[in-house]
């Protein structure tokens, strides 16, 4: 993808962008911060896929279903 560049990896302020608008209902994103990652967005397509919204929520806090 050409606007990951060199990074590897879309960067929050790419991701913002007008016409990257029609992925956010698809996209999660998440923070490392204290040994564990956040979700800090969790897309509307997603939460009604899986039957639930992360956001707020850890990875280690996850129950496995």
């Amino acid at each position: 993808m050409e606007a990951v560049g060199d990074q590897g990896y879309l960067d929050f302020e790419v991701l913002r962008q007008r016409h990257f608008i029609k992925f956010w209902s698809n996209t999660v994103i998440n923070r490392y911060e204290n040994d564990d990652f956040t979700y800090i967005f969790h897309g509307t397509n997603l939460v009604k896929n899986i039957g639930v919204d992360r956001t707020g929520l850890t990875v280690l806090g996850l129950t496995n279903h």
